[in-house]
């Protein structure tokens, strides 16, 4: 894969909402990241950590994932993305059918965060990341996940009106979070995901195949 030497004076904001990626090296990470779960973060997904909302996250260290992850290391660097590479978090959710779960843009300022590349990790059997149809303007800052997302834009339900499409979790991909989402889980257990962040964004990026994050999955209309 490749970073392209981009000259794009225009970013423009995605108009659709997943890339799915290969990950060849898959079951080595799933094994690194639930080893560093159990040993060193598992406390952060207690029921009571949840509060009243069925979605968590943990911002993992750096330095535990290089010393603990050389399968995720090399396959960012693989994937030409470890010198952009600028954080990645455990996501999980737990006892969906009794909690809250917002639709939700992940942050108001969409050329910061517009991309994630996720990852299964445990338990994302049944479950799904799914895109709907909003309006922007009826989004409210603050209103998913309490102020542990303070930047975050949710919609009411009621301003929800429709899915685009969805995502099995088990699909390694990479995730349009400009575009209003939410996880589904068909079950109560502890689902994680593995979801990392880029800086600079890639809206300038190119895969393997040299085709530009611009691909044909639930086309949004803005």
């Amino acid at each position: 894969s490749d970073v392209c030497s981009s000259d794009l004076n225009i970013i423009s904001k995605p108009n659709w909402c997943y890339q799915p990626v290969e990950i060849p090296k898959l079951s080595q990470i799933q094994q690194e990241f639930k080893k560093i779960l159990n040993q060193l973060y598992i406390e952060k997904f207690s029921d009571e950590s949840f509060g009243n909302y069925s979605s968590n996250y943990v911002v993992i260290d750096k330095n535990i994932i290089a010393k603990l992850a050389p399968s995720y290391i090399q396959t960012l660097k693989d994937l030409n993305l470890y010198e952009r590479w600028q954080y990645t978090t455990f996501v999980g959710t737990k006892n969906y059918s009794k909690k809250i779960s917002t639709v939700h843009i992940d942050d108001y300022d969409w050329t910061y965060l517009c991309f994630s590349l996720n990852m299964p990790i445990q338990n994302c059997h049944d479950s799904w990341t799914v895109f709907y149809n909003t309006e922007e303007k009826d989004g409210i800052v603050g209103l998913a996940q309490t102020a542990q997302y303070p930047k975050v834009i949710g919609f009411k339900e009621e301003s929800v009106k429709g899915e685009l499409c969805r995502l099995p979790s088990t699909q390694p991909a990479f995730i349009n979070v400009s575009a209003p989402h939410r996880p589904h889980t068909d079950h109560d257990d502890l689902r994680i995901i593995l979801c990392s962040r880029f800086h600079p964004d890639l809206f300038d990026y190119e895969d393997r195949k040299s085709t530009r994050l611009n691909s044909s999955h639930g086309y949004i209309s803005y």
